[in-house]
């Protein structure tokens, strides 16, 4: 690009050429980006030559000429303006993460990329709206996949800061467009560029929408399926979708109580009867808590048959006594059979035998011994066997 400036002077030779931009003078040492040359001896013409056209090259271009008698008035001046492919980059509004439940619209704005004097991407509104009106056309991507064209009529082209057409296709702008009720397929990294009079600038930086959900799809499970008394077992909680941001902790509630433990397990090194109930597992992120509320299972705590306490090894009952009662303590769960025998054969009559007790009423010289119990429990088919007591009928 070459500005030419045409004078006349006499004398021709000595003749100075001053040029300005925006009214001031432009210092050769400061034309960093221009340079200019004069050739005055023979067709009275003075050159000011561009050797590169930023967009800060716009502007008001005037040249004076200057000898031994005097100082010429600038008469005329040239309108410089540089048009550029755009540059752009993109920005969310709101610029924080968004999340779901909040039902929120998010703007994506295709802005012109400035850098200002400390380095950073600076716009004003009205900077923007001017960018807005020279451009053509914006392409909008999502992951690299093309997800609109945004186009507008010649006509609706303006460098003003205004829309200075008219109809209701003008009102279009290009470079903003709105998410609705944003949800978590809308996360993902979007892109944009600008088309104007100079043709489409380059892409820009990929910039990521996070949208934030809470986790879903939770299941809890425990092992062993049968959890023995004084033995140790574990409750998994599994995520079927963890959200976003993904889940790193969750909340275990043990009959509706909050219980230490935040990780994915939860370990019991010997089991009691206290253990027993229902176990939950409540994920949760910056978005919330599982959809559901969590998951739940129950753990029973099975006890095998066990005598607490004994019958004694050999028991003397006297004759004239009118009743024989013979006791155990059993411990089980689920509740467990026992069985009476005597002499080996299983004592059948029901009104001799009550779970963990069995009487005799009157006694008499035919209750003499060997007296056994057997508990089973039905579930496990635990089967255990109290030493063996021996009756011994005495006479005064």
């Amino acid at each position: 690009m070459t500005l030419r400036c045409k004078f006349n002077a006499n004398p021709m030779q000595g003749v100075n050429i001053n040029w300005y931009k925006d009214g001031a003078k432009i210092e050769f040492s400061e034309a960093r980006d221009a340079t200019f040359s004069m050739d005055n001896s023979q067709n009275g013409f003075a050159k000011l030559k561009f050797t590169a056209m930023p967009t800060s090259t716009d502007g008001k271009y005037a040249c004076s000429a200057e000898n031994n008698v005097g100082k010429s008035d600038i008469i005329d001046i040239a309108m410089l303006q540089v048009v550029a492919a755009p540059n752009v980059h993109l920005v969310f509004h709101p610029e924080k993460p968004v999340s779901e439940l909040q039902n929120l619209n998010v703007t994506l704005s295709c802005e012109e990329k400035y850098i200002g004097h400390t380095g950073e991407i600076t716009s004003t509104s009205t900077a923007h709206r001017r960018f807005s009106n020279s451009l053509m056309a914006v392409k909008w991507y999502l992951d690299g996949e093309l997800l609109k064209h945004v186009g507008r009529k010649p006509e609706c082209i303006s460098d003003k800061s205004s829309y200075s057409a008219t109809g209701l296709h003008c009102n279009v702008d290009p470079t903003k467009i709105i998410l609705v009720n944003v949800r978590r397929s809308f996360h993902g990294k979007y892109a944009c560029k600008a088309r104007n009079q100079a043709g489409w600038g380059p892409t820009s930086k990929a910039e990521e929408l996070k949208v934030l959900y809470p986790p879903s799809g939770t299941k809890v499970t425990h092992e062993p399926s049968i959890v023995l008394k004084g033995n140790p077992f574990k409750i998994k909680c599994a995520i079927e979708n963890s959200g976003y941001p993904p889940v790193k902790e969750v909340k275990w509630y043990h009959n509706g109580r909050e219980v230490p433990g935040h990780g994915l397990i939860l370990a019991n090194r010997a089991a009691h009867v206290a253990s027993a109930g229902n176990y939950t597992c409540v994920p949760y992120n910056k978005a919330g808590k599982d959809e559901r509320g969590g998951a739940t299972t129950n753990v029973n705590i099975y006890a095998k048959p066990n005598f607490l306490t004994r019958l004694p090894l050999i028991s003397g009952i006297p004759f004239s006594r009118k009743k024989i009662q013979l006791k155990c303590t059993v411990e089980c769960h689920p509740k467990c059979s026992v069985s009476w025998y005597k002499n080996g054969e299983i004592i059948g009559d029901s009104s001799m035998s009550k779970l963990n007790e069995l009487f005799s009423q009157p006694s008499t010289s035919r209750d003499r011994g060997h007296y056994t119990i057997l508990t089973t429990d039905k579930v496990n088919t635990f089967t255990l066997e109290l030493a063996v007591t021996t009756i011994q009928m005495r006479v005064r």
